[in-house]
């Protein structure tokens, strides 16, 4: 897959799944800076002017109900096998890369990088502007949207 994109599969009737894709495409807005796209969930747009994506999973690997630690990718120990996934991932958490409103050229932002002290989680996310055209003249921002994992179970397939 390209990059900035993930999916997601739950079952719906047993040995079907539903698959979640997200990914930046589409035609934006005027309003958005040219070098960012729309955040679109199974090809529609939820989210405009977007720059980028970071998707955090979180381990719950004792079993106590809270999070051990976060990874952005499922290639970890805590995740290495179908049995650890629904049994591990606690949470899923998305962090966006946006701007309000359009180009400001009375406004500065001030730096290349946008970042985000989670606190909660204890992550600092950040992104590089690098190569954005104009990107001091637009206020850039991160969005959370964080989500419980719950009803994953698996199916055993025999051969």
């Amino acid at each position: 897959p390209p990059d900035n994109y993930i999916a997601f599969g739950y079952p719906v009737v047993t040995g079907d799944y539903e698959t979640i894709d997200y990914q930046l495409g589409g035609t934006i807005p005027s309003r958005c800076n040219p070098s960012t796209k729309n955040l679109l969930r199974n090809n529609l747009p939820i989210f405009n002017c977007v720059k980028g994506f970071k998707v955090y999973f979180g381990a719950d690997t004792d079993n106590n109900g809270t999070v051990d630690s976060y990874y952005d990718n499922l290639s970890v120990t805590a995740f290495d096998n179908v049995t650890k996934i629904y049994n591990n991932l606690h949470t899923i958490t998305f962090y966006i890369l946006t701007h309000d409103g359009g180009i400001d050229r009375n406004f500065n932002y001030g730096s290349n990088t946008v970042v985000y002290s989670d606190n909660e989680v204890g992550l600092n996310i950040s992104f590089s502007l690098n190569g954005v055209t104009d990107y001091n003249n637009y206020r850039w921002k991160i969005i959370k949207v964080s989500s419980k994992a719950i009803n994953i179970r698996g199916v055993e397939l025999s051969d």
